[in-house]
């Protein structure tokens, strides 16, 4: 089995409960962030649900 791809660039700002991830330096895109992938920042994962544009994801409610 291929491992699977790690993407690990910029900073990103979430709030608690946040539905909207806000990347800085970050360069999201439908190949290296999309809908199903998951993000992890700061020991949480969350599943992205949508990747908007090349500095926004959408995910359920940040913990």
């Amino acid at each position: 089995m291929a491992p699977i791809p790690s993407y690990a660039f910029g900073t990103v700002t979430v709030t608690a409960n946040g539905k909207v991830v806000t990347g800085t330096g970050a360069i999201w895109s439908e190949v290296n962030a999309r809908a199903g992938d998951d993000i992890s920042i700061g020991g949480n994962t969350v599943i992205i649900n949508d990747a908007t544009d090349e500095t926004h994801l959408v995910i359920d409610a940040w913990p």
